[in-house]
């Protein structure tokens, strides 16, 4: 598992990690954990937002 990147948001910590061809976003927040899991593939060609 790949550590990607820490999202900067007040209230949760969000963690974005690579791994086994999966993006994987975990939110924390106290003894709560969150994780959504989407294919690198789904994600090909979308551009950031301007």
């Amino acid at each position: 598992m790949r550590h990607v990147a820490d999202i900067p948001f007040p209230q949760v910590k969000i963690t974005l990690l690579a791994w086994n061809g999966k993006y994987l976003l975990k939110l924390e927040q106290g003894p709560l954990e969150q994780t959504y899991k989407v294919s690198e593939l789904d994600l090909t060609g979308i551009a950031p937002p301007t």
